[in-house]
């Protein structure tokens, strides 16, 4: 991906440069041919009212749960599962002893984030996650955040996925939307040089690598507090050095895509007219008549006219 500056010290740019070098390595990993030939849209399901739901791919199944502003992603593939939720926590395949819940909410969790986050699956479908300060009765707590917008961009398909108001901060007021790539606002994508950037480790693998100061994702420690403080670490340079980008080469995707798609309608136009031309053909017509018939309709078809 091509990336450009709109401000930044020189360690942010740098940051940024390393990082998209990597994450294009690895993006290209993820997204092999297999995944890219699956065009099936993703089943989705999601009661604003509630601010419950899920999505699900060929590959994993996200459910939501606003009450405690709850992200919970599931690896169909190898049973591993992470759930984003609360302040933000994360827990990685960790079940409640006395409930049997996949996370409980006593502090059993991998590690902790405040910020903006972008975590990318195994498959290429990526979370973006925004936060926002948590309150309690209009008053912030502790300069903690919660999780409160989520975008999903299918690694299978052109498809994605927007919630909004997922924080507990207010009950009822989630709001879902279904999109396509085409759709999509660059706003929603938590790009580098602005929030976090975690990839999925492969295969049996368990948990993310995360992108150090110098652009480099490798696997976090398997302990809470070494995890914390190094995403902490993380979200002050970001901070300091943190650089606005324009994600230039996302756009261009966007901008071949509708042209693709303007493209693929007028074939398809251009293939139902030979179809129809073909069927005017006389019976027992001489191949000149049929070539003849034919250029008159595709003529036709492309605005063409004697003069």
């Amino acid at each position: 991906m091509t990336f450009s500056a709109t401000a930044a010290g020189a360690a942010g740019i740098n940051y940024t440069v390393k990082l998209l070098a990597v994450e294009q390595t690895a993006l290209m990993k993820t997204k092999g041919l297999d995944s890219m030939q699956n065009t099936q849209k993703p089943e989705v399901s999601f009661n604003e009212q509630t601010g419950t739901g899920n999505w699900e791919n060929a590959n994993y199944k996200i459910s939501f749960d606003e009450k405690a502003s709850q992200i919970f992603v599931q690896n169909k593939n190898t049973g591993e599962n992470y759930t984003v939720w609360g302040d933000p926590h994360v827990s990685i395949g960790h079940e409640d002893k006395n409930t049997g819940a996949i996370r409980s909410l006593n502090g059993d969790h991998d590690f902790d984030f405040k910020k903006d986050v972008r975590m990318t699956l195994e498959d290429g479908t990526e979370l973006h996650i925004k936060t926002t300060p948590w309150e309690r009765n209009g008053k912030p707590v502790n300069g903690m955040t919660l999780a409160s917008q989520v975008m999903i961009q299918d690694g299978l398909s052109d498809h994605a996925f927007k919630i909004t108001g997922l924080d507990q901060n207010k009950l009822g007021d989630t709001k879902a939307e279904e999109l396509t790539d085409l759709q999509l606002n660059p706003d929603d994508r938590i790009n580098p040089g602005i929030g976090l950037q975690m990839l999925e480790r492969a295969g049996s693998d368990k948990g993310f690598s995360l992108a150090d100061e110098n652009g480099q994702f490798h696997a976090m420690d398997d302990k809470h507090r070494a995890n914390t403080s190094e995403i902490t670490a993380m979200e002050n340079f970001l901070s300091q050095h943190g650089v606005p980008v324009q994600d230039t080469d996302f756009q261009m995707s966007i901008n071949q895509q509708a042209i693709a798609a303007q493209l693929q309608e007028f074939m398809q136009s251009a293939m139902a007219m030979f179809t129809q031309q073909q069927a005017q053909i006389p019976e027992g017509a001489t191949v000149f008549q049929q070539i003849s018939t034919t250029i008159q309709g595709q003529s036709h078809f492309l605005g063409i006219t004697d003069q």
